[in-house]
């Protein structure tokens, strides 16, 4: 977490919403409130579009959260809480994904096949794309080779990177976890122990490596929670979610509004089942789901490459700029997702043809 304020409403949230049972049941319901009747999540192709269209949502979310972060505040006149409000309601974006990550992991046999499967996997569809990412930045950047591997470990070759490492680690505790992560209670001890973290450096990083303590409750909560979204089993309390949404606005409203960082642990939640429960319903219209869901299988590469794309872009254009301070926002917010996008259209379609002839047997 960042300054005092935030401390404050993350404290204030956690007093809310532990402190009004419901509120806090309607995040982490007990196996004994799913429904019994079934609405599994429809399938296209193989795929659930529901899990694209959550991963493009939080990537688009992503590139606007850089997109106040880069704003040129110097030059074109905008009130910092302009920026601050835009940035914080987009702060469901790490959660969704770790959520997604969580949801999406099918229970893995105790075999070493299976956990060869897993991690083969893993490592052509997340870990070689970032390890090229991070090579290429490190040389534009002129970082010596030998310590590519340590800046590959801390994220520091580009300011989202941190969040490839941590990740990883979750990945990598993944078959220890799925034993426990079952488990209502420990869903809630995760819960107590990435909030401690929040707070505890020696659980946030060691040796300069983002640790994923932090971020632990949110890949949790999507295991535990699997068999209910993906059966149509949550049950259905959108008002308690909503109230958790507005009570994160409120909250901000008493304490003051400063730029707040991804340690979401309600409004994370309370956002994502609220997209859930939105689309179940049939309200998000097929060709927004169509054009979210390509984007969101188009996630890593946006995520890899949309950095050091709006630095490009707000470096080189803001000297040519009216002092149109939302005019600039929408405009740098638009080009920007739109640029990163397509950018990850092509190294995506290019890296698949490569790996589909380097290593034929693998999908990547």
């Amino acid at each position: 977490m960042g300054s005092m304020a935030e401390f404050l409403i993350f404290g204030a949230m956690a007093v809310f919403v532990v402190g009004i049972y419901p509120l806090f049941l309607s995040l982490i319901p007990r196996k004994s409130q799913w429904l019994e009747e079934k609405q599994p999540l429809p399938t296209v192709a193989g795929r659930l579009p529901f899990f694209d269209l959550v991963k493009g949502l939080a990537i688009i979310a992503v590139v606007l959260i850089h997109v106040t972060l880069l704003f040129p505040i110097e030059t074109i006149t905008i009130d910092q809480s302009t920026l601050d409000l835009f940035n914080n309601l987009l702060r469901f974006a790490i959660a969704f994904f770790l959520i997604a990550s969580g949801l999406l992991l099918r229970p893995l046999a105790n075999t070493l096949p299976a956990w060869q499967d897993f991690y083969g996997r893993k490592v052509w569809r997340i870990v070689v794309p970032y390890l090229l990412i991070v090579l290429i930045f490190g040389w534009y950047q002129g970082i010596a080779w030998s310590a590519l591997w340590y800046q590959a470990l801390t994220g520091e070759v580009s300011t989202p990177f941190y969040f490839m490492s941590v990740l990883i680690q979750l990945y990598l505790l993944y078959p220890i976890l799925q034993f426990v992560a079952t488990k209502w209670w420990f869903v809630v001890a995760s819960l107590g122990l990435s909030s401690a973290a929040a707070f505890i450096p020696a659980l946030y990083t060691w040796n300069g490596i983002p640790l994923a303590v932090p971020f632990l409750f949110f890949f949790v909560w999507g295991i535990y929670m699997r068999p209910a979204i993906l059966e149509g089993r949550v049950p259905k309390q959108w008002w308690l979610w909503l109230a958790i949404v507005g009570l994160y606005l409120m909250v901000q409203t008493g304490v003051g509004l400063e730029r707040m960082y991804n340690l979401r642990f309600f409004f994370g939640p309370a956002a994502f089942l609220l997209v859930y429960w939105i689309y179940i319903r049939g309200w998000f219209e097929s060709w927004f789901i169509t054009w979210m869901a390509r984007v969101g299988q188009l996630s890593l590469w946006v995520f890899l490459l949309h950095f050091p794309i709006l630095q490009f872009l707000i470096t080189e254009t803001t000297p040519y700029l009216w002092n149109l301070p939302l005019l600039v926002l929408v405009g740098y917010s638009l080009i920007g997702t739109g640029l990163s996008i397509a950018a990850a259209a092509v190294v995506a379609k290019a890296y698949a043809a490569t790996m589909t002839v380097i290593v034929p047997t693998k999908k990547t």
